[in-house]
């Protein structure tokens, strides 16, 4: 559904161009462009909220999610090893070069947490 609604602009887009600068008719390579641009321009408006979200609004949260998830492995029963390979991510500052480098995606309620060898690895298990 989220995927049908970030398009949408798009849509909405090529057929506003189309039928008001156009002259009701389009070739697919402008609509193509068109939608590109469309695209590249929401990308940037994305990056540059998240960018602000994160450095100014967020700046502790990788701490905190590393602490969470390490949480939730602990209340989910996890093994010794598990929580030890993991208990010394909450104190590590999360170093990413710029948040629009990576994405960072939160797991679903129905998943639990796992944490792998190795610093800052956390993946959800099914």
């Amino acid at each position: 559904m989220l995927i049908i609604a970030s398009l949408l602009p798009v849509y909405f887009g090529i057929r506003s161009y189309r039928d008001n600068v156009a002259g009701g008719s389009i070739t697919f390579g402008r609509a193509f462009l068109i939608g590109l641009l469309i695209s590249i321009i929401s990308s940037a408006c994305y990056v540059i909220t998240w960018e602000f979200v994160y450095f100014k609004l967020r700046p502790d949260f990788g701490e905190k999610f590393s602490a969470y998830s390490i949480e939730r492995v602990r209340k989910s029963g996890g093994s010794a090893q598990a929580i030890a390979d993991g208990s010394d991510l909450a104190s590590l500052p999360l170093r990413v070069p710029s948040a629009s480098t990576s994405t960072c995606v939160m797991p679903q309620r129905s998943r639990r947490p796992q944490i792998l060898s190795g610093p800052g690895r956390i993946r959800a298990s099914a």
